[in-house]
C-alpha cells in the first residue's frame, strides 16, 4: 500500500448551514502527493464499495482507514474545530483480546449517526455480538482497555500509557484529517 501524503495545516470550520457530503466506501490508496484537490475529490466518489478483502483507503498509525463516511457540517456534536466525527466512518486495527489474554484480536472502530451526537462503536473480531458504544472515542476505548484488563491481558492502563481514542480509530492522523477535510469542502 502507498504511504499517504502529509496532510494540510488546517482546522475544521464550524458550518451552520445544512450539508452532507457523503464518501462512498474506498478501496486502494492514493498513490501520488501532487494530486489536486479535485481529482481527490473525484476519485473518492468513483471508487468501488468495499467487499471481502478490500483493501484500505490508507494505513496509519497501526490503523486501516476502510470508510470516511458522511460529513455532517448542520450538527455541532460531529466536528470540532480540529476533528471531524463522521458516521459511518470506519477503521480498523490490532489490540490485545480480551477474550483470549495474550492474543492479538482486530478490533472495527465505527462512527454511528446517534441523532444530535455521534456514537463511537468499537467490536472486536473475536467478541462482534459485544460491541462497546461510547460519546467518546477515548470512552470506547477504555473499556476496551478495562476489559483487556479484567481478562488478566496487557492492558495499556496497567502499564501506564494513555489511551486517545482519536488516535486508535485513525481520526488524529494527518493523512485522514486532510481526507476528510477534502470531503468537507
Amino acid at each position: 500500500d502507498a504511504e499517504m501524503g502529509e496532510a494540510a495545516e488546517g482546522e475544521a470550520q464550524n458550518h451552520t448551514t445544512p450539508s452532507h457530503k457523503t464518501a462512498p466506501a474506498v478501496s486502494p490508496p492514493f498513490t501520488s502527493r501532487s494530486e489536486s484537490k479535485n481529482n481527490l475529490a473525484e476519485k473518492l466518489r468513483s471508487r468501488p464499495s468495499f467487499g471481502g478483502g478490500a483493501r484500505a483507503l490508507a494505513k496509519v498509525g497501526g490503523c486501516a482507514v476502510l470508510r470516511l463516511g458522511t460529513v455532517v457540517k448542520d450538527r455541532p456534536g460531529y466536528h470540532t474545530l480540529r476533528c471531524l466525527y463522521p458516521p459511518g466512518f470506519l477503521s480498523e486495527r490490532s489490540h490485545q483480546s480480551y477474550r483470549q489474554p495474550g492474543q492479538i484480536t482486530v478490533y472495527a472502530c465505527e462512527i454511528v449517526d446517534g441523532g444530535d451526537a455521534p456514537v463511537f462503536t468499537v467490536t472486536a473480531a473475536d467478541d462482534a455480538s459485544n460491541p462497546v458504544s461510547a460519546n467518546t472515542p477515548t470512552a470506547a476505548w477504555r473499556v476496551v482497555d478495562q476489559r483487556v484488563a479484567a481478562a488478566g491481558g496487557d492492558a495499556a492502563s496497567a502499564s501506564g500509557k494513555a489511551i486517545n481514542g482519536l488516535v486508535y480509530f485513525g481520526l488524529s492522523h494527518p493523512a485522514v484529517c486532510k481526507l476528510l477535510m477534502q470531503l468537507a469542502g
